[in-house]
């Protein structure tokens, strides 16, 4: 079909400008928004503080949310990716400057056939990051702007390292805040939540 012929040609090319433009310090900063071990740490001093902190609305903020991105990233790699078995573009395309365990390679046809094969989309950091934020926005504003920013580094970094189409992470950034905004929205109903997180209560129908 034309227009997936298209947008995959598009895809590709986007793809190759982003993963091309290179500076000294994203080469630097990318690799580490990509390695969960580590932002791990960091989201766990986080998420310990407040659940120390913070009020009980939310504590079940914090609690969902890690629930949600375990679900989510569940469903990504053991569904969504097998079911659209999305080549990586480094397996399949010359060019691309790749990040792999601490050094930057350039894919050619003999750097390739040594390469590992694995699927691309949808991106499972976009998703998993994106349900984090989708999920904190529908609780507190002000964190879930702090975690859609961190989100948005995430899924441009997989660009950059050349693990993943624009196309993977801007669907694993939909699915990501639509799965995570619909558990946020059971988890409140399930707890009749009438109060925001930063303790102003919601207004109440006459």
């Amino acid at each position: 079909m034309p227009i997936l012929h298209f947008i995959t040609n598009l895809d590709r090319e986007l793809l190759l400008a982003i993963n091309g433009s290179r500076t000294p310090v994203f080469d630097w900063l990318m690799p580490i928004l990509s390695d969960f071990n580590k932002v791990a740490p960091a989201l766990a001093i986080l998420i310990a503080w407040r659940l120390w902190k913070g009020n009980n609305y939310e504590r079940i903020m914090w609690i969902g949310v890690v629930a949600a991105v375990l679900i989510g990233d569940m469903l990504c790699a053991r569904i969504l990716k097998p079911l659209v078995a999305r080549p990586r573009p480094f397996i399949v395309t010359d060019g691309i400057h790749l990040y792999k365990k601490g050094e930057w390679l350039l894919t050619t046809p003999g750097v390739r056939a040594h390469l590992a094969a694995s699927m691309s989309w949808p991106s499972c950091h976009a998703v998993n990051a994106w349900t984090a934020a989708g999920f904190i926005l529908r609780y507190s504003r002000v964190w879930g702007i702090f975690l859609a920013t961190i989100a948005l580094g995430i899924s441009y970094s997989r660009v950059y390292l050349g693990v993943h189409y624009p196309l993977d992470v801007i669907c694993g950034g939909i699915i990501g805040i639509l799965w995570g905004w619909l558990a946020a929205a059971s988890l409140r109903r399930t707890f009749s939540a009438d109060k925001d997180i930063v303790g102003t209560s919601k207004p109440h129908q006459a």
